[in-house]
């Protein structure tokens, strides 16, 4: 749907405009609330059946000593996430190559593709729906190559993982700098391409790297964390791009994240433990095992 989606709706604007657009949009996402709804209702159709019960029922339900005990309850499970947050963040911040990346990807998504995902649309558009078509197209490219990336990562089998990881991230600061530049649209195509390509392949070395260092029984936290720590600054992002835009040009903005991306994403190259994604551990014989007793440890004495 990535890939056939933003045409399909370059189409349909260029068709009725964009305030029926937006109409048909609105509608989409109720038919897909009601849909959800039915077939919550389906799967579990104890959950709808209030108008069986009766209200003596209703009120016993209701008791304050229930009420009490739900209450205690959210609270636990409250600060159960929240523990789990700090443990899978301890277990990410305790490996050095993981570290950087970790930091890494907040700091992009903060800079770069949060204020990316704010000013692509209105340097690339310009209210016009040739505008649009182009921006569609290149949603398209991103998500088109973001599937074969995707593929290709699962394939990639390097001594030093993050010499191939991160410059394939770097290309999205290219592709960044494309649109700022305003080079040729059909150049842009292809660099998005490459670029969604180069994400993904990012993503599955990062995340075979996880798997490889860290132990079994730690996969969910650290998993957990990192797309949590990465994703939850993407709303900060968007906006400090939507303030940005309020005194610099889009095509600024677009300029700076593509320089911040490059940057960011080679200098942590320097480091030996970056380069690696963690094979030097494995070489030297230090196993997830050994990186389970001590989280073990650590979270004794917390």
């Amino acid at each position: 749907m990535g890939v056939a989606g933003p045409p399909a709706a370059a189409l349909l604007l260029a068709a009725v405009g964009y305030r029926a657009g937006l109409g048909v949009c609105a509608a989409v996402f109720a038919v897909s609330a009601l849909a959800t709804l039915w077939a919550g209702a389906v799967s579990h159709p104890t959950l709808v059946r209030d108008e069986t019960v009766s209200a003596d029922a209703a009120a016993a339900n209701a008791t304050a000593a229930e009420s009490l005990v739900e209450t205690q309850e959210e609270d636990d499970e409250e600060g159960a996430l929240a523990r789990e947050a700090l443990t899978g963040l301890g277990i990410i911040w305790r490996r050095p190559w993981l570290r950087y990346v970790q930091m890494l990807a907040v700091a992009q998504v903060l800079f770069a593709v949060g204020p990316w995902m704010v000013a692509l649309p209105v340097a690339i558009t310009n209210a016009d729906v040739e505008g649009v078509q182009d921006y569609s197209l290149v949603l398209s490219a991103f998500a088109g190559g973001a599937i074969v990336g995707a593929l290709l990562g699962g394939r990639i089998k390097v001594a030093k993982p993050g010499l191939t990881a991160l410059p394939c991230l770097a290309v999205f600061g290219v592709a960044s700098l494309a649109t700022g530049l305003a080079v040729d649209t059909l150049l842009q195509i292809v660099v998005y391409a490459l670029a969604g390509a180069g994400t993904q392949v990012f993503d599955v070395l990062k995340l075979r790297g996880i798997r490889r260092t860290i132990p079994e029984n730690e996969h969910g936290r650290a998993y957990s964390a990192d797309f949590f720590f990465s994703f939850a600054a993407l709303p900060l992002g968007q906006s400090i791009g939507a303030a940005v835009l309020a005194f610099v040009s889009p095509e600024a903005v677009l300029v700076f994240g593509g320089l911040f991306v490059l940057a960011t994403g080679l200098l942590p190259l320097l480091s030996r433990e970056v380069r690696d994604f963690g094979t030097r551990d494995e070489q030297a014989g230090v196993t997830p095992a050994d990186g389970a007793e001590e989280t073990e440890r650590s979270r004794e004495h917390t």
